[in-house]
């Protein structure tokens, strides 16, 4: 049990009140001598208990004391005056009614009860705070678990992309071709992966500015010198790996314009950005 686990388990609290058996009393003494959290958290217990007990302080009525000083006076009276030799003396002794008695001696069990109640409540509250406090931690470890959880799962995702790209490069029925950028957009790269037995085409996007909301990047396949659509795509995901497009067969060359969102029939030539021949 590490210290932490051991302050919480409430053997400390035990010990400031006195209900440890003479092993666990060695025990806490022997941790709070080696671990100076330990000590600390017996000295904030204590100091939380005697606070507690200032604050709360029951004073005893004044009947109490008046009732005590009548019956030492007496005592002192009777000693001071000694026996005395008349045969027909009968010592004097005031009667105490069964009731007089109870409202003098029966104070003191109540405060002491009251006392004891105090204390557990003080130690209820102290105990309470600790497991709101573990709560807390409890919650923590839930968000950090779900973070972890998360960020697994997003680095399976990019493993998944990565395995997809290299499936896709090491076919050797792929034929890359780069498409590099024309004058609107001189920076910009992107790799076809065209697989002229089955038509399938993917595109990686090197270097690829981002559209506006309303636009998107629309690929076209050169066949028989006319365009044909081959899909629209993200710029995210062509980035990050390969995105599948239509399939295409006998395409001599490929190039992307931009487009509104959702692509069109036919692509806006002075918007071209990027082309490439097979």
């Amino acid at each position: 049990m590490d210290n932490k686990a051991y302050i919480e388990s409430g053997i400390l609290e035990q010990f400031v009140l006195g209900n440890t058996n003479p092993e666990q009393t060695m025990e806490v003494s022997q941790m709070a001598a080696t671990y100076p959290e330990i000590q600390a958290e017996i000295d904030e217990i204590e100091e939380a208990l005697f606070k507690y007990a200032q604050n709360h302080t029951v004073v005893p009525p004044p009947t109490i004391k008046d009732n005590l000083f009548a019956q030492l006076d007496f005592e002192e009276t009777k000693e001071t005056a000694g026996p005395s030799t008349d045969s027909n003396f009968i010592p004097f002794q005031p009667a105490i009614s069964s009731n007089t008695k109870t409202k003098n001696y029966s104070y003191w069990p109540i405060a002491a009860s009251f006392a004891l109640l105090c204390t557990s409540v003080v130690v209820n509250i102290y105990l309470y705070n600790k497991w709101q406090n573990t709560e807390s931690e409890v919650v923590s470890l839930n968000t950090e678990k779900q973070s972890l959880v998360a960020n697994q799962k997003a680095q399976e995702a990019s493993y998944a992309i990565m395995e997809n790209k290299i499936q896709v490069i090491q076919n050797p029925d792929i034929k890359p071709v780069v498409m590099k950028g024309l004058a609107s957009m001189p920076n910009a790269v992107a790799t076809i992966y065209w697989n002229p037995k089955n038509s399938d085409v993917y595109i990686n996007a090197n270097t690829l500015a981002q559209t506006t909301e309303a636009e998107q990047y629309q690929l076209w396949a050169i066949v028989d010198g006319k365009p044909v659509d081959a899909g629209v795509f993200e710029t995210k995901e062509a980035l990050e790996g390969m995105v599948k497009m239509k399939g295409v067969l006998n395409a001599t060359a490929f190039a992307v314009t931009i487009e509104k969102k959702g692509g069109s029939i036919s692509p806006t030539l002075e918007k071209m950005v990027l082309m490439g021949a097979t």
